[in-house]
């Protein structure tokens, strides 16, 4: 909540951006749940699909899927058709290089102005801390030098 509060405060530096990175090298089903998840987000049901999706600890199968199709209100085979499509297997290929890239084998991890924030789940007031430290740099960046009475956010 900290966070997107701080997102909230400053739209326009804060951003949050949430990557289903499969970690395919150490369990075969990652990928389709990357596809899945994908698939709720583009069809504007993440919300819904991601506890769902979370609770089935990797077991995907066509009736858990029919379920999640249905939890969310759509249309059956919706979700399952959107997660085969193409543009979600390039974007989940994609992303999949990017870990790779990284070196992140085991979400979640967290990336606060291009600087990994270390630990399983870094804590709230890691987060938040970090996020702050990186406005404080922004503005000097910006300004040569804090703007008067800025010390602290």
């Amino acid at each position: 909540e900290e966070v997107l509060g701080l997102h909230h405060l400053y739209p326009e530096r804060v951003r949050i951006v949430l990557w289903p990175l499969p970690r395919t090298r150490l369990d075969p089903r990652a990928e389709k749940a990357a596809r899945v998840a994908l698939a709720a987000h583009r069809l504007k049901k993440f919300d819904i699909v991601h506890p769902l999706l979370v609770s089935a600890a990797g077991e995907i199968t066509g009736g858990r899927l029919d379920r999640f199709t249905e939890a969310a209100g759509l249309p059956p085979g919706t979700l399952n058709g959107t997660a085969v499509s193409e543009e979600i297997r390039s974007k989940v290929s994609m992303l999949r290089e990017r870990a790779v890239k990284l070196g992140v084998y085991s979400p979640p991890v967290v990336f606060v102005a291009g600087r990994r924030i270390r630990g399983a789940v870094p804590s709230t007031c890691m987060l938040v801390g970090a996020v702050r430290e990186a406005l404080l740099e922004a503005l000097t960046d910006y300004y040569g030098e804090l703007p008067a009475g800025i010390t602290q956010m």
